[in-house]
């Protein structure tokens, strides 16, 4: 079996797919260890229910940030950011009315808060360069920009879920580490949804392991905006939220 992609939804579910697909490494390499990449845990918990009763034994499931994890985050001295805390740093940063009022202030809606993190998220993939450049711009990408500068300064003392993608990406690319890599056996991935930029590089590096799957039910890919800024959708989004 090599590296490919397979396509569910249309005309076969996905769960259809993912038996077929286990069957045959049962059928090639037994028992072996067989890694299924799913998008969030409620997927793997409906996804690994469903499969069950045909047996699922050596079958682990895992979401992107949990793989990048087993590969490398024992490199790091740093703790975990988790989403729960990068949201307080979030908030803390939204919050700063020295930094402007078009994006924040004193009273940050639940809504503006979400849109921060997913746009803070996205910056993060950008070097210093493009961020200068977006905050050039305009005022409100000048805030928005001087926002995310805030909350990388509270993250600062935790490992964050990017750069722990970014040292298991390299570490598949270059083929390091291999007891680590190895230790996920046959890797299946599902593309329920357009990855975000954050995880593609994991992603994609996965995706190219010997023997690995891509099982896509993403019908069709929405044009990627994010030459050098943000997507222009999330900016509007920001603006609404904001006021």
């Amino acid at each position: 079996m090599s590296n490919r992609i397979e396509y569910a939804g249309r005309n076969e579910r996905i769960d259809h797919v993912l038996r077929r697909l286990i069957d045959g490494i049962r059928t090639e390499r037994g028992f072996d260890r067989i890694t299924v990449v799913t998008p969030t845990n409620q997927t793997s918990f409906y996804i690994r229910r469903t499969l069950a009763k045909d047996g699922l034994f050596n079958v682990d499931f895992k979401r992107l940030e949990d793989v990048a994890e087993q590969l490398a985050g024992r490199d790091f001295t740093k703790p975990l950011l988790h989403d729960l805390q990068a949201s307080e740093f979030v908030y803390e940063a939204a919050r700063d009315e020295a930094l402007g009022s078009k994006l924040g202030g004193e009273d940050v809606s639940p809504q503006l808060q979400t849109a921060l993190h997913s746009t803070f998220r996205e910056l993060e993939t950008l070097d210093a360069d493009q961020r200068d450049r977006i905050a050039a711009q305009s005022e409100i990408q000048h805030e928005l920009i001087a926002r995310f500068a805030m909350y990388m300064e509270l993250a600062d003392g935790y490992r964050r879920g990017f750069e722990v993608a970014q040292t298991a990406a390299k570490y598949l690319d270059d083929n390091q580490l291999a007891e680590r890599t190895q230790a996920l056996g046959t890797v299946l991935l599902i593309e329920a949804s357009v990855v975000a930029p954050v995880q593609r590089p994991l992603f994609d590096a996965l995706a190219a392991m010997p023997d690995a799957v891509t099982i896509s039910i993403v019908d069709s890919l929405p044009e990627i905006e994010m030459l050098g800024h943000p997507n222009r959708r999330r900016m509007e989004r920001l603006r609404q939220c904001g006021g």
